[in-house]
């Protein structure tokens, strides 16, 4: 049942406008739901006479701070869609995302940015107006709440517009699922222009809870994380699956204590590391842990899997769908694949996105009618799926992550995986550089997780000889850190590059007539 997201919030305001919204970890003060909405109504009412209405596309170029939460529900208010952009972004990137969305409004405190190319609103503009300039306003369930951009197969972002329905949908299913209410206290962790960030906000004022934004510093190390998060009385956590490693592995090696009041924690991102979650397991067992999966086409996160007891034999299930999605393993002709059988994930539901911004073809491409359903769309992800006897879903990567390097067909996963045997400590990532060309290489990329040890270079060549085809054996080249994209996902471009391997030293003679 649709609830439109801005019903849903006054009726959290008039139950207890003095409830707290948000804190800042490391700040004084907090922002009550009375003062949220009052601060949301003011720039709302200033947008609107900027021109800001339905259908159109309003930027956020802010920090983490409370001004960040005031915007977005700012727009929200004026019937528009938001658009966040991380002012961390290099400025061409910054440009094409205003430029490429045709935002005319960008929310930000760097009045004189070039790379904005838009009017730009101060976010505290007017904030002594009086709000009665506010033009309350009925959001179209069918139309955009928010674009976010990706990356795109040309080398530029594409922006992926997403429905209200979509939006109120997930959070309406992320409060059953975690069973949030008004007195859990939520830690805001995620890269503001990641989506998965709205899964930590979008429910959370939801439902009249404590939305806690972190420091800086807390993203820097599982130390500085493990100790901000100790004092904050947190009770739901959402982690991307790499940060949530490193904290596994420094909360396992250094035997510090969770927050009693910890009762829940969500990762997603990447592929989750078996024997990490397991640590975290036996290291938390009273705190439920959520695995999931969720590509920015759909609304945020549409499936999940909660560890009962050990793990299944393999990599982590990412599970069934949640309530507003449906999830299809599809076959190359697009039937069903039956159980067990690796086919292409295609997701359906309401959680379903419009599309591509300005984008019909690519668009039409991979949204398209839901044809075991009868009705709605679809959305197909591109990545290889099966499903499970006990009817979870088995993640096995993207398509493009099998890879063919000449006429040899190349599992990067696989490769991943086969290294990680090494060691519990190491961590490897898989790719290929000058792809397509014949000075395609295929490398490895090894960290020990710990920092504590060196990668074995030797043993893991001798591993590969001995468990890989000739074929899938890369070349192996140790990094301290994996660079990360603002999403928290491995940087392939950002790794170093060993360069071509060094030209035959010995003699290029025949060693014989037939040679």
């Amino acid at each position: 049942v649709h609830v439109g997201y801005l019903d849903r919030f006054r009726d959290v305001v008039a139950r207890d406008p003095d409830a707290i919204a948000i804190q800042q970890a490391g700040q004084p003060g907090s922002l009550s739901y009375g003062a949220l909405d009052a601060a949301c109504d003011r720039l709302a009412a200033h947008l609107q006479s900027k021109g800001a209405g339905p259908g159109d596309i309003v930027a956020i170029h802010l920090g983490r701070r409370p001004e960040y939460l005031v915007a977005l529900m700012a727009v929200l208010k004026t019937g528009a869609a938001f658009l966040p952009i991380d002012p961390g972004y290099p400025d061409a990137v910054i440009a094409h995302m205003v430029s490429d969305s045709g935002t005319k409004l960008v929310i930000s405190e760097d009045m004189d940015a070039p790379a904005l190319g838009a009017e730009v609103i101060d976010p505290n503009a007017d904030a002594d107006a009086e709000s009665a300039g506010l033009t309350p306003v009925e959001r179209d369930p069918a139309g955009p709440a928010y674009v976010i951009y990706t990356s795109g197969s040309t080398g530029k972002p594409k922006g992926v517009v997403i429905p209200d329905r979509a939006m109120v949908g997930h959070a309406q299913a992320i409060t059953r699922l975690f069973a949030l209410t008004a007195t859990d206290r939520v830690y805001q962790f995620m890269s503001l222009s990641f989506d998965f960030s709205l899964e930590e906000i979008l429910p959370t004022l939801f439902n009249g809870a404590t939305l806690v934004l972190r420091s800086d510093a807390a993203a820097l190390s599982g130390a500085a994380f493990l100790d901000e998060i100790s004092t904050l009385g947190l009770t739901v956590l959402h982690l991307p699956t790499a940060f949530f490693h490193i904290a596994t592995d420094y909360l396992t090696a250094s035997g510090a204590a969770l927050p009693d009041s910890l009762r829940l924690l969500n990762i997603g991102g990447e592929r989750a590391n078996p024997q990490i979650v397991q640590d975290w397991l036996r290291a938390a067992p009273e705190v439920r842990l959520f695995n999931g999966y969720g590509p920015t086409e759909t609304a945020v996160t549409v499936t999940f899997y909660e560890p009962n007891g050990d793990l299944p034999e393999g990599d982590v299930p990412i599970g069934t769908a949640a309530d507003h999605a449906y999830a299809y393993v599809a076959a190359p002709d697009g039937s069903l694949s039956p159980r067990g059988a690796i086919g292409e994930l295609w997701i359906g539901g309401v959680s379903v996105g419009i599309g591509y911004h300005g984008l019909p073809e690519k668009t039409a491409d991979v949204f398209f009618d839901d044809h075991f359903r009868g009705h709605g769309r679809v959305y197909r992800t591109g990545d290889r799926a099966a499903w499970r006897a006990d009817g979870n879903l088995d993640f096995f990567g993207r398509n493009d992550r099998q890879v063919k390097m000449r006429g040899f067909r190349i599992d990067l996963g696989h490769v991943e995986r086969v290294l990680e045997m090494a060691n519990p400590n190491l961590r490897v990532f898989a790719g290929v550089r000058d792809a397509g060309s014949p000075s395609a290489r295929l490398l490895a990329w090894a960290m020990i997780a710990d920092g504590n040890d060196t990668v074995d270079i030797d043993a893991l060549n001798a591993l590969a000889e001995a468990v890989l085809p000739p074929a899938m054996r890369p070349r192996i080249v140790e990094v301290d850190v994996f660079p990360r994209t603002a999403g928290g996902k491995v940087d392939l471009a950002a790794l170093p590059d060993p360069g071509q391997p060094s030209a035959p030293t010995a003699s290029t003679e025949p060693m014989n007539e037939l040679e």
